[in-house]
Protein backbone atom coordinates (compact mmCIF):
# COMPACT_ATOMS: atom_id res chain seq x y z
CA UNK A 1 0.00 0.00 0.00
CA UNK A 2 1.07 3.58 -0.64
CA UNK A 3 1.45 6.12 2.14
CA UNK A 4 -2.22 6.94 2.61
CA UNK A 5 -1.47 10.04 4.69
CA UNK A 6 0.96 11.90 2.41
CA UNK A 7 0.11 10.70 -1.11
CA UNK A 8 -3.08 11.08 -3.17
CA UNK A 9 -5.37 8.19 -2.33
CA UNK A 10 -7.03 6.03 -4.97
CA UNK A 11 -9.42 4.87 -2.31
CA UNK A 12 -11.05 2.07 -4.25
CA UNK A 13 -7.72 0.53 -5.25
CA UNK A 14 -6.23 0.84 -1.77
CA UNK A 15 -9.38 -0.50 -0.12
CA UNK A 16 -9.48 -3.58 -2.34
CA UNK A 17 -5.80 -4.27 -1.67
CA UNK A 18 -6.28 -3.95 2.07
CA UNK A 19 -9.40 -6.11 1.96
CA UNK A 20 -7.48 -8.86 0.17
CA UNK A 21 -4.79 -8.74 2.87
CA UNK A 22 -7.25 -8.78 5.74
CA UNK A 23 -9.35 -11.50 4.11
CA UNK A 24 -6.26 -13.68 3.94
CA UNK A 25 -4.67 -12.88 7.31
CA UNK A 26 -7.57 -12.15 9.67
CA UNK A 27 -9.12 -15.54 10.43
CA UNK A 28 -12.26 -14.26 12.13
CA UNK A 29 -12.94 -11.73 9.38
CA UNK A 30 -12.23 -14.41 6.74
CA UNK A 31 -15.00 -16.58 8.23
CA UNK A 32 -17.36 -13.62 8.33
CA UNK A 33 -16.76 -12.81 4.66
CA UNK A 34 -17.18 -16.45 3.68
CA UNK A 35 -20.57 -16.48 5.40
CA UNK A 36 -21.46 -13.42 3.32
CA UNK A 37 -20.26 -15.11 0.12
CA UNK A 38 -17.73 -12.32 -0.51
CA UNK A 39 -14.05 -12.68 -1.39
CA UNK A 40 -11.43 -10.52 -3.14
CA UNK A 41 -12.15 -12.21 -6.48
CA UNK A 42 -15.87 -11.42 -6.70
CA UNK A 43 -15.96 -7.70 -5.83
CA UNK A 44 -14.61 -4.62 -7.59
CA UNK A 45 -15.84 -1.68 -5.46
CA UNK A 46 -15.06 -0.68 -1.88
CA UNK A 47 -18.80 -0.47 -1.11
CA UNK A 48 -18.97 -4.26 -1.57
CA UNK A 49 -16.42 -4.98 1.16
CA UNK A 50 -18.25 -6.55 4.14
CA UNK A 51 -18.36 -4.27 7.16
CA UNK A 52 -18.04 -6.25 10.37
CA UNK A 53 -20.21 -5.16 13.36
CA UNK A 54 -18.40 -3.55 16.27
CA UNK A 55 -19.74 -6.41 18.40
CA UNK A 56 -17.06 -8.61 16.78
CA UNK A 57 -14.40 -6.77 18.78
CA UNK A 58 -16.00 -8.17 21.94
CA UNK A 59 -15.33 -11.77 20.99
CA UNK A 60 -12.62 -13.75 22.74
CA UNK A 61 -10.77 -14.42 19.47
CA UNK A 62 -8.75 -11.28 18.59
CA UNK A 63 -9.82 -9.54 15.39
CA UNK A 64 -6.31 -9.12 13.94
CA UNK A 65 -4.51 -9.47 10.62
CA UNK A 66 -1.15 -10.43 12.13
CA UNK A 67 0.29 -13.05 14.46
CA UNK A 68 -1.18 -12.95 17.97
CA UNK A 69 2.28 -12.99 19.59
CA UNK A 70 3.01 -9.66 17.89
CA UNK A 71 0.28 -7.79 19.78
CA UNK A 72 1.83 -4.73 21.43
CA UNK A 73 -1.30 -3.29 23.01
CA UNK A 74 -4.99 -2.63 22.61
CA UNK A 75 -7.66 0.01 22.97
CA UNK A 76 -10.80 -0.87 24.88
CA UNK A 77 -14.28 0.50 24.31
CA UNK A 78 -15.79 2.47 27.16
CA UNK A 79 -19.11 0.62 27.28
CA UNK A 80 -20.73 0.22 30.69
CA UNK A 81 -19.44 -1.41 33.82
CA UNK A 82 -21.68 -4.43 33.18
CA UNK A 83 -21.14 -4.87 29.45
CA UNK A 84 -18.44 -6.86 27.72
CA UNK A 85 -16.02 -4.31 26.32
CA UNK A 86 -14.59 -4.45 22.83
CA UNK A 87 -10.83 -4.59 22.30
CA UNK A 88 -8.99 -3.27 19.24
CA UNK A 89 -5.55 -4.90 19.18
CA UNK A 90 -2.53 -3.23 17.60
CA UNK A 91 0.83 -4.48 16.41
CA UNK A 92 2.08 -0.90 16.63
CA UNK A 93 0.49 2.44 17.52
CA UNK A 94 2.57 4.32 14.94
CA UNK A 95 -0.12 4.17 12.23
CA UNK A 96 -2.84 5.17 14.70
CA UNK A 97 -0.86 8.18 15.93
CA UNK A 98 -0.02 9.27 12.39
CA UNK A 99 -3.67 8.97 11.38
CA UNK A 100 -4.70 11.13 14.33
CA UNK A 101 -2.17 13.84 13.53
CA UNK A 102 -2.64 13.87 9.76
CA UNK A 103 -6.43 13.87 10.15
CA UNK A 104 -6.11 16.83 12.52
CA UNK A 105 -3.99 18.66 9.96
CA UNK A 106 -6.28 17.75 7.08
CA UNK A 107 -9.22 19.25 8.99
CA UNK A 108 -7.20 22.48 9.27
CA UNK A 109 -7.09 22.31 13.05
CA UNK A 110 -3.30 22.39 13.41
CA UNK A 111 -3.27 25.73 11.62
CA UNK A 112 -6.35 27.06 13.42
CA UNK A 113 -4.73 26.42 16.82
CA UNK A 114 -1.23 27.60 15.96
CA UNK A 115 -1.55 30.61 18.30
CA UNK A 116 -2.92 28.60 21.24
CA UNK A 117 -0.23 27.98 23.86
CA UNK A 118 -2.18 26.11 26.53
CA UNK A 119 -4.18 22.89 26.20
CA UNK A 120 -6.24 21.34 28.98
CA UNK A 121 -7.37 17.75 28.56
CA UNK A 122 -10.27 16.68 30.76
CA UNK A 123 -9.06 13.08 30.93
CA UNK A 124 -6.30 11.13 32.57
CA UNK A 125 -3.00 10.82 30.70
CA UNK A 126 -2.09 7.74 28.68
CA UNK A 127 0.35 6.76 31.43
CA UNK A 128 -2.61 6.42 33.80
CA UNK A 129 -5.00 4.88 31.24
CA UNK A 130 -3.08 3.25 28.35
CA UNK A 131 -6.11 1.44 26.87
CA UNK A 132 -8.22 4.46 25.89
CA UNK A 133 -8.05 5.42 22.22
CA UNK A 134 -9.43 8.87 23.08
CA UNK A 135 -6.68 9.51 25.62
CA UNK A 136 -4.03 8.27 23.18
CA UNK A 137 -5.49 10.66 20.63
CA UNK A 138 -5.27 13.54 23.09
CA UNK A 139 -1.71 12.58 24.04
CA UNK A 140 -0.74 12.55 20.36
CA UNK A 141 -2.27 15.97 19.72
CA UNK A 142 -0.64 17.40 22.86
CA UNK A 143 2.78 16.40 21.56
CA UNK A 144 2.40 17.03 17.83
CA UNK A 145 0.57 20.37 18.10
CA UNK A 146 3.40 21.67 20.28
CA UNK A 147 1.39 23.40 22.98
CA UNK A 148 3.69 25.17 25.43
CA UNK A 149 1.61 24.14 28.44
CA UNK A 150 -0.34 20.88 28.64
CA UNK A 151 -2.45 19.61 31.51
CA UNK A 152 -4.14 16.22 32.04
CA UNK A 153 -6.26 15.35 35.07
CA UNK A 154 -4.40 13.65 37.91
CA UNK A 155 -7.59 11.81 38.90
CA UNK A 156 -11.31 12.02 38.17
CA UNK A 157 -12.49 13.56 41.44
CA UNK A 158 -14.05 17.00 41.72
CA UNK A 159 -10.86 18.48 43.14
CA UNK A 160 -9.08 17.81 39.82
CA UNK A 161 -11.67 19.91 38.00
CA UNK A 162 -11.38 22.62 40.61
CA UNK A 163 -7.67 22.72 39.84
CA UNK A 164 -8.54 23.12 36.14
CA UNK A 165 -10.67 26.13 37.03
CA UNK A 166 -7.74 27.68 38.90
CA UNK A 167 -5.41 27.07 35.98
CA UNK A 168 -7.80 28.60 33.46
CA UNK A 169 -8.25 31.69 35.60
CA UNK A 170 -4.48 32.22 35.54
CA UNK A 171 -4.26 32.21 31.73
CA UNK A 172 -3.86 35.51 29.89
CA UNK A 173 -4.34 34.14 26.37
CA UNK A 174 -6.60 31.76 24.42
CA UNK A 175 -6.63 28.12 25.49
CA UNK A 176 -7.94 24.86 24.08
CA UNK A 177 -10.05 22.48 26.16
CA UNK A 178 -10.47 18.85 25.07
CA UNK A 179 -12.77 16.36 26.73
CA UNK A 180 -15.73 13.99 26.68
CA UNK A 181 -19.16 15.48 27.24
CA UNK A 182 -19.53 14.32 30.83
CA UNK A 183 -16.14 15.82 31.74
CA UNK A 184 -17.49 19.23 30.75
CA UNK A 185 -20.37 18.54 33.11
CA UNK A 186 -17.85 17.91 35.91
CA UNK A 187 -16.08 21.17 35.03
CA UNK A 188 -19.42 22.94 35.21
CA UNK A 189 -20.00 21.47 38.68
CA UNK A 190 -16.59 22.73 39.78
CA UNK A 191 -17.61 26.26 38.76
CA UNK A 192 -20.59 26.06 41.15
CA UNK A 193 -22.93 27.99 38.85
CA UNK A 194 -20.43 30.72 37.99
CA UNK A 195 -19.32 31.74 34.51
CA UNK A 196 -15.70 31.62 33.44
CA UNK A 197 -15.33 33.42 30.08
CA UNK A 198 -12.26 32.22 28.19
CA UNK A 199 -10.08 34.60 26.23
CA UNK A 200 -11.13 35.31 22.65
CA UNK A 201 -9.74 32.71 20.26
CA UNK A 202 -10.16 29.81 22.71
CA UNK A 203 -11.35 26.41 21.51
CA UNK A 204 -13.44 23.59 22.95
CA UNK A 205 -13.42 20.03 21.59
CA UNK A 206 -16.12 17.71 22.92
CA UNK A 207 -16.82 14.09 22.20
CA UNK A 208 -18.76 11.10 23.45
CA UNK A 209 -22.28 10.47 24.62
CA UNK A 210 -24.46 12.47 26.97
CA UNK A 211 -25.90 9.80 29.25
CA UNK A 212 -24.17 8.68 32.42
CA UNK A 213 -25.02 6.07 34.99
CA UNK A 214 -26.32 8.54 37.55
CA UNK A 215 -26.91 11.70 35.53
CA UNK A 216 -28.53 12.69 32.28
CA UNK A 217 -26.57 15.39 30.50
CA UNK A 218 -27.99 16.48 27.15
CA UNK A 219 -26.08 18.09 24.30
CA UNK A 220 -28.00 21.36 24.62
CA UNK A 221 -26.78 21.59 28.22
CA UNK A 222 -23.21 21.06 27.09
CA UNK A 223 -23.35 23.61 24.28
CA UNK A 224 -25.01 26.21 26.50
CA UNK A 225 -22.22 25.75 29.03
CA UNK A 226 -19.46 26.07 26.42
CA UNK A 227 -20.99 29.05 24.62
CA UNK A 228 -22.46 30.97 27.54
CA UNK A 229 -20.42 30.12 30.63
CA UNK A 230 -17.07 29.62 28.86
CA UNK A 231 -17.81 32.20 26.12
CA UNK A 232 -16.38 30.02 23.33
CA UNK A 233 -17.78 31.11 19.98
CA UNK A 234 -19.69 28.61 17.85
CA UNK A 235 -16.99 28.67 15.18
CA UNK A 236 -14.49 27.40 17.77
CA UNK A 237 -16.47 24.40 19.03
CA UNK A 238 -15.46 21.00 17.65
CA UNK A 239 -17.35 17.73 17.95
CA UNK A 240 -15.16 14.67 17.43
CA UNK A 241 -16.67 11.36 16.35
CA UNK A 242 -14.53 8.32 16.96
CA UNK A 243 -14.42 4.91 18.59
CA UNK A 244 -11.79 2.45 19.75
CA UNK A 245 -12.51 0.21 16.72
CA UNK A 246 -11.42 2.95 14.28
CA UNK A 247 -8.10 4.72 13.76
CA UNK A 248 -9.41 7.92 12.16
CA UNK A 249 -11.92 10.33 13.73
CA UNK A 250 -14.35 12.65 11.97
CA UNK A 251 -14.81 16.30 12.97
CA UNK A 252 -17.67 18.76 12.95
CA UNK A 253 -16.04 22.18 13.30
CA UNK A 254 -18.38 25.03 14.19
CA UNK A 255 -21.54 23.03 14.84
CA UNK A 256 -22.35 22.64 11.14
CA UNK A 257 -24.21 19.38 11.76
CA UNK A 258 -21.92 17.54 9.35
CA UNK A 259 -18.90 15.40 10.30
CA UNK A 260 -16.05 15.30 7.79
CA UNK A 261 -13.70 12.35 7.30
CA UNK A 262 -10.09 12.48 6.04
CA UNK A 263 -9.26 11.32 2.47
CA UNK A 264 -8.31 7.79 3.57
CA UNK A 265 -11.83 7.12 4.92
CA UNK A 266 -15.27 6.66 3.42
CA UNK A 267 -18.78 6.32 4.82
CA UNK A 268 -21.98 4.58 3.85
CA UNK A 269 -25.28 5.22 5.58
CA UNK A 270 -27.01 1.87 5.42
CA UNK A 271 -30.63 0.73 5.42
CA UNK A 272 -30.34 -2.62 7.21
CA UNK A 273 -33.94 -3.70 6.72
CA UNK A 274 -33.70 -3.31 2.91
CA UNK A 275 -29.95 -4.12 2.71
CA UNK A 276 -29.04 -1.10 0.60
CA UNK A 277 -27.28 2.25 0.84
CA UNK A 278 -29.51 5.09 1.98
CA UNK A 279 -30.59 7.89 -0.34
CA UNK A 280 -29.78 11.54 0.36
CA UNK A 281 -31.71 12.69 3.42
CA UNK A 282 -32.57 9.16 4.49
CA UNK A 283 -31.64 7.86 7.93
CA UNK A 284 -29.68 4.69 8.50
CA UNK A 285 -26.71 3.17 10.27
CA UNK A 286 -23.10 4.21 9.75
CA UNK A 287 -20.69 1.89 7.98
CA UNK A 288 -17.18 3.33 8.07
CA UNK A 289 -14.19 2.36 5.92
CA UNK A 290 -10.82 3.36 7.36
CA UNK A 291 -7.58 2.56 5.51
CA UNK A 292 -5.66 3.31 8.70
CA UNK A 293 -7.17 0.15 10.25
CA UNK A 294 -4.41 -1.83 8.58
CA UNK A 295 -3.90 -4.56 11.18
CA UNK A 296 -7.51 -5.35 12.07
CA UNK A 297 -10.54 -4.72 9.82
CA UNK A 298 -10.95 -1.72 7.55
CA UNK A 299 -14.75 -1.89 7.22
CA UNK A 300 -16.77 -1.36 10.40
CA UNK A 301 -20.57 -1.45 10.85
CA UNK A 302 -21.44 0.80 13.78
CA UNK A 303 -24.55 1.09 15.93
CA UNK A 304 -24.78 4.81 15.24
CA UNK A 305 -27.69 6.43 13.42
CA UNK A 306 -27.04 9.10 10.78
CA UNK A 307 -28.51 10.96 7.83
CA UNK A 308 -27.05 10.35 4.38
CA UNK A 309 -25.56 13.56 2.94
CA UNK A 310 -24.78 12.11 -0.50
CA UNK A 311 -21.08 12.71 0.19
CA UNK A 312 -18.84 9.69 0.81
CA UNK A 313 -16.62 11.83 3.05
CA UNK A 314 -19.27 13.14 5.46
CA UNK A 315 -22.36 12.28 7.46
CA UNK A 316 -24.94 13.97 9.65
CA UNK A 317 -24.79 12.23 13.01
CA UNK A 318 -27.97 11.54 14.96
CA UNK A 319 -26.52 9.30 17.66
CA UNK A 320 -26.82 5.83 19.14
CA UNK A 321 -30.06 4.05 18.29
CA UNK A 322 -31.46 1.83 21.04
CA UNK A 323 -32.39 -0.87 18.52
CA UNK A 324 -29.33 -0.37 16.33
CA UNK A 325 -28.14 -3.42 14.42
CA UNK A 326 -28.31 -6.85 16.03
CA UNK A 327 -26.76 -7.18 19.45
CA UNK A 328 -24.86 -10.12 20.85
CA UNK A 329 -23.52 -12.39 18.15
CA UNK A 330 -23.91 -9.94 15.26
CA UNK A 331 -21.66 -12.08 13.06
CA UNK A 332 -24.69 -14.17 12.22
CA UNK A 333 -26.59 -11.23 10.72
Amino acid sequence: MSNIFTEPVDFNQQALLLFAKQYQENQLYHKYCQNKGVNPQNISQWQQIPAIPTEAFKLEEPLIAFAEQEIQGYFQSSGTTRAVKGKHYHRSLDVYRESIWQGWCHAGLAQKMKDVDTAIFLTLSSQRDPNSSLIEMFQTLAVRQGFEQVYFLEHLKLSAYQKVVEMIQQQDGPIAIFGPALAYHELQQALEGKSMPLKQGSWALETGGYKGQTKDYQRDDLLNFIQQDLAVSQSHIINEYGMCELSSPAYDIGLTGKHQLPPWCRVQVWNWSEKRACKIGEQGYLKLYDLANQDSVMAIATQDWAVCTGDEHSFQLIGREAKAVAKGCSLRV
